[in-house]
């Protein structure tokens, strides 16, 4: 049997860009479709479409710039359970001095106590959406959509949600 001829220089600096270019591209492309949330927890957690899929959901009505909408999603406050933050009757003393730091992919940034999450202490109601009137969220508000039932306007609504940290202010 005859070894095949080895590639020009070329080809394999050409084949190597095209298997880098793969690489690279995959997880940029999944890494747009997730919210990570980490920071002060004790499992830090990748939610996808799938993952959230498997949260119990939640529907809000709510006004967004003179429209109403509907929008589906999760409870902040069930990714935070999953990800070890103390919640509950576990949410006291120092734990209160935490923060919530929610950012999008275009920049957008808002910070919530993490009191405004636990529905033991607050009867608002966060949720990481996924659709809004039954439909996927475009894509320029999703995949994912920070919405925040009782604001009297929509500024802490986080379009394009890409991560969530969990900061605790220790003095």
């Amino acid at each position: 049997m005859t070894p095949l001829p080895m590639p020009s220089r070329t080809i394999r600096r050409r084949l190597l860009l095209v298997a880098l270019a793969l690489i690279v591209a995959t997880p940029l492309q999944t890494f747009a479709q997730t919210v990570i949330v980490d920071g002060h927890v004790s499992a830090p957690l990748v939610i996808d479409a799938a993952r959230l899929a498997t949260f119990p959901r939640r529907t809000m009505t709510v006004d967004d710039h003179g429209t109403t909408h509907r929008y589906d999603g999760v409870l902040v406050a069930d990714l935070l359970a999953q990800a070890g933050v103390p919640l509950g009757e576990q949410l006291r003393g120092r734990a209160l001095a935490t923060y919530v730091l929610v950012s999008g992919r275009d920049g957008y940034r808002v910070v919530f106590s993490i009191g405004e999450m636990d529905p033991a202490l607050s009867t608002k109601t966060i949720i990481l959406a996924d659709t809004i009137d039954g439909q996927p969220l475009a894509a320029d508000h999703g995949p994912f959509r920070l919405i925040v039932g009782d604001d009297t306007r929509p500024a802490r609504s986080v379009r394009m949600v890409s991560a969530i940290r969990i900061v605790r202010i220790d003095e």
